[in-house]
């Protein structure tokens, strides 16, 4: 069975003229326009838009009559790009859809056909619940178990949301899940550095009480000796940072990486490569903030960096960039104490 295109062929006790009418009426209702028609060769074709698991797909109907009162149809649905593992689904939906509509329609005549909201609310489903489950799929994921959804569709909804789940909340170790929560007070901390350390000196800091939990935030900061370049609108020079952060008494450590212009291509979580001293080159998953912030990524597995770092004199830091890939960043991190 080909995915790439399928057909399909359904008997009617209707004339031809009722058939070839009522398809006219039915193939707008299930949310497809028709592109063509020729009703004395019994032809039509039709276009099914864009999906989240599709490009779309042409369908060519054939209307032939048997007798006075009976009619075949018969439907072929192909993909417009290429072949994916949606397509038998997505054929079977065509299918499915145009049948229904047109049954209904010859068994009520009555019925106005055009009027109906559920082409409305088709509409606006196909259009955006597929971008409320990429962007969002934490709460529209779920809307997939509604009645009309095919197990295949569902598998992928909550894969996705399953994906995203794992990169932005599933800690790497312990002291992961402490970063995340104290993500928004560090991140503008931070930003309200006034007086920069020289290139490969340590500085360290504490934050104001927090009035609510009465933490204190504790931070050590260290200057790159690296001035990274970027073309326009980040040109100018860039200068990274790294940062420490911890609660003070207790060890929910977060790395914090940061350049003054640039932006960290990390959207959906991201891999940096790391080299302490002369060791091998290690790779460390990160994120970026919750608030979008696109000049700084927080770093995973911190406290794995942070035994390491105590013991080093020498770091580099390799991460990607938009429109540059690879940029190295090092450290002088002789000195740490934490």
């Amino acid at each position: 069975m080909s995915i790439a295109s399928q057909s399909t062929h359904q008997k009617l006790p209707f004339s031809y003229e009722t058939v070839f009418d009522g398809l006219l009426r039915a193939i707008p209702n299930a949310g497809m326009s028709v592109k063509s028609k020729d009703k004395l060769i019994g032809r039509i074709t039709a276009s099914a838009g864009m999906s989240l698991f599709s490009w779309g797909e042409n369908l060519t109907i054939t209307v032939e009559k048997i007798d006075e009162n009976t009619t075949v149809i018969g439907i072929e649905s192909a993909l417009k790009v290429g072949i994916n593992i949606a397509g038998t689904h997505r054929h079977q939906q065509n299918f499915e859809k145009i049948i229904s509509i047109l049954s209904q329609n010859l068994q009520n005549p009555q019925q106005n056909p055009d009027s109906a909201t559920g082409v409305k609310r088709s509409m606006i489903e196909k259009i955006l619940l597929p971008i409320g489950v990429l962007f969002f799929p934490y709460i529209f994921a779920w809307f997939l178990l509604r009645k009309g959804y095919s197990l295949f569709v569902r598998l992928l909804g909550f894969g996705w949301l399953a994906f995203m789940v794992f990169h932005f909340w599933s800690p790497f170790n312990t002291s992961s899940t402490s970063s995340t929560t104290s993500q928004t007070s560090t991140s503008a901390a931070l930003n309200t550095k006034t007086v920069a350390p020289p290139s490969g000196e340590w500085k360290y800091s504490e934050g104001s009480k927090d009035k609510m939990t009465g933490d204190v935030t504790e931070y050590a900061e260290l200057d790159s000796t690296t001035e990274l370049n970027f073309e326009f609108p980040y040109n100018g020079g860039s200068k990274p940072s790294l940062s420490i952060l911890r609660t003070k008494g207790k060890k929910d450590n977060s790395i914090l990486l940061e350049v003054t212009k640039g932006q960290f291509l990390c959207t959906l979580g991201c891999s940096v490569a790391v080299k302490f001293d002369d060791d091998k080159i290690q790779v460390f998953r990160a994120y970026s903030p919750t608030d979008g912030t696109t000049t700084m990524i927080y770093m995973r597995n911190e406290n794995k960096f942070i035994d390491r770092l105590k013991q080093s004199k020498h770091l580099i830091i390799s991460a990607d960039f938009f429109r540059y890939a690879g940029q190295q960043m090092e450290f002088s991190t002789t000195g740490f104490k934490w």
